[in-house]
């Protein structure tokens, strides 16, 4: 089975993804209506499981992109130990019900906006580790605490 890290560096989420061909970008953010984490049931479909991942990591991104001070990374830390609850429980909830088959259908339908929400988090912590990397260090042991999509 496949595993989706949220860990960085991500090389081999990166290759899962790019080997399933992430080919339609479909629209997430539960801002917009779209499925949160905290939505998931067993029964979801891979589209409503990847857009509610690639919403709750967006929602990351965003915040990392906004550190500038040391309490804006404190801010950070928390969104993500909330993103990482939220992750959990959606992780609990899907345990043993992500076949394969399932899993290459949520690659295939939000692989694109993985990859580019990947990418965001990643920027953004390198910009980080360049210009501030004390504020890094508030915010890397949350990031390190992100669980896998199983």
């Amino acid at each position: 089975m496949f595993k989706i890290r949220t860990q960085f560096p991500m090389s081999k989420t990166l290759i899962v993804a790019l080997v399933a061909g992430g080919l339609v970008v479909s629209a997430c953010g539960s801002e917009e209506g779209g499925t949160d984490a905290a939505d998931i049931s067993a029964k979801s479909s891979s589209s409503e499981i990847g857009t509610a991942y690639i919403s709750e990591l967006s929602q990351i991104a965003d915040a990392l992109e906004s550190i500038e001070t040391e309490a804006d990374a404190e801010r950070v830390a928390g969104a993500i130990q909330s993103a990482t609850v939220k992750l959990n429980q959606m992780n609990k909830t899907l345990e043993g019900e992500m076949s394969a088959i399932k899993m290459m259908q949520l690659m295939r339908t939000n692989g694109q906006q993985f990859i580019q929400v990947q990418q965001r988090i990643s920027s953004a912590m390198t910009n980080l580790a360049q210009t501030n990397p004390e504020l890094l260090q508030i915010i890397s042991r949350e990031m390190d605490n992100l669980p896998e999509i199983n």
